[in-house]
């Protein structure tokens, strides 16, 4: 059993090609449009609905447009190709009082600032620095007044790493970090990890697959710190996350991305050869 995931255009046409092989086909395929893959977490409601267990998915490919590589070629690479990510919220309560009188109460302003030099400090001693991590605040917001100590500050957060065992280290870092402030200060802190995915952690057969159907237009591909939600799917079974040239465009998400609508029309192409190349080799997976 093989499974494909892609945008609505490219999952239309490939279900018609698909149909039109459906006689010559040795193993069953199926096509995953996957909904909210990048806010509430669309692949985990897809695995809980059964959509790799009926029929059972053995092999699971997946294809994404990429600038910077050129049209017509595609980035693929075995082990981590895309970090962990998990979107913590971090809130540090403290005690009001006037800005004159900070002694009266207790600052969740200078407890988070401790907190984040701290994180900051000790990730760059104590993981490897071979090993690609991120530990970003996005967002302080916290207090009223000029001269009066906030009450509670809120920090939003991104971390990304290319093993489960440094996000870990990082959400582990963060608590102890916010412990020592707390102490410091006499704040009351919180860490709450509102979403999480693991790495894409592409299988070597898998990889080696996608290899074979692209030929000479498949390139190495250097992993990257953004993140993809078709790792929950790996957990559960081996694949691929293909990353489809597009030539040199404007970044992605940005608002003036723009693309050859051709190179759809690739990405098709090498969907179907993965198919015919796994119809093909029936025992190699």
């Amino acid at each position: 059993m093989h499974a494909v995931t892609m945008d609505t255009r490219r999952f239309c046409c490939l279900a018609r090609i698909v149909s039109q092989m459906r006689a010559d086909l040795r193993r069953d395929i199926v096509l995953i449009f996957q909904p909210a893959e990048e806010n509430v977490g669309g692949a985990v409601q897809m695995i809980n609905a059964g959509v790799l267990e009926n029929p059972k998915v053995s092999e699971i490919y997946a294809l994404h447009l990429w600038p910077g590589i050129p049209k017509g070629k595609f980035g693929v690479g075995a082990g981590p190709v895309m970090s962990g990510v998990a979107s913590v919220n971090i809130t540090l309560r403290g005690t009001s009082t006037h800005g004159a009188l900070p002694h009266m109460g207790a600052d969740p302003v200078c407890a988070a600032a401790q907190a984040i030099t701290a994180i900051q400090a000790s990730l760059m001693r104590t993981v490897n620095a071979a090993d690609p991590i991120v530990f970003t605040v996005g967002k302080v917001q916290g207090g009223t007044m000029r001269n009066i100590l906030a009450g509670e500050v809120l920090l939003e957060c991104t971390v990304r790493a290319f093993s489960t065992e440094n996000m870990e280290k990082i959400l582990d870092t963060a608590r102890a970090a916010l412990a020592g402030a707390d102490a410091l200060y006499g704040t009351q802190s919180k860490l709450e990890v509102l979403a999480s995915d693991p790495p894409v952690v592409n299988d070597e057969r898998a990889v080696a697959r996608v290899r074979a159907a692209a030929g000479s237009n498949a390139q190495p591909f250097a992993p990257v710190s953004i993140a993809e939600d078709f790792s929950e799917y790996q957990r559960l079974c081996p694949g691929a996350f293909i990353f489809c040239g597009v030539g040199d465009t404007q970044p992605l998400h940005s608002a003036e991305f723009d693309f050859d609508e051709e190179s759809l029309v690739d990405g098709l192409s090498l969907l179907e050869n993965i198919l015919w190349e796994a119809n093909d080799n029936v025992g190699i997976v």
